[in-house]
């Protein structure tokens, strides 16, 4: 099911809602803009979404190189790997299996 403008290479079973959709494989449902390179089963729901893999419920914005099964809700994310759920803004570098809830992380382990 495609929705909105701009689908390049799309495979797999997908609802896609907006536009920009580039690179895009496995079983999806992409809402909103500017999804680049996004592989595996994912709920995609904000924008600015690049090198993301993996399993996850995605909301928000500017999400970068994400993989593992998380849940993020927020905004800019950056190098995260591992079962994480994260609420807030502005989480670097964070990996392992943490429940972070607040603002500004930065390189956290364990």
């Amino acid at each position: 099911i495609l929705l909105g403008t701009n689908f390049t290479p799309i495979c797999g079973g997908q609802i896609l809602f907006g536009k920009n959709f580039i690179p895009i494989c496995g079983g999806q449902i992409l809402l909103v803009t500017n999804f680049t390179r996004i592989c595996g089963g994912q709920i995609l729901l904000g924008t600015n979404f690049t090198l993301i893999c993996g399993g996850q419920i995605l909301l928000g914005t500017n999400f970068t190189p994400i993989c593992g099964g998380q849940i993020l809700l927020g905004t800019n994310f950056t190098p995260i790997c591992g079962g994480q759920i994260l609420l807030g803004t502005n989480f670097t570098p964070i990996c392992d299996g943490q429940v972070l809830l607040g603002t500004n992380f930065t390189p956290i382990s364990g």
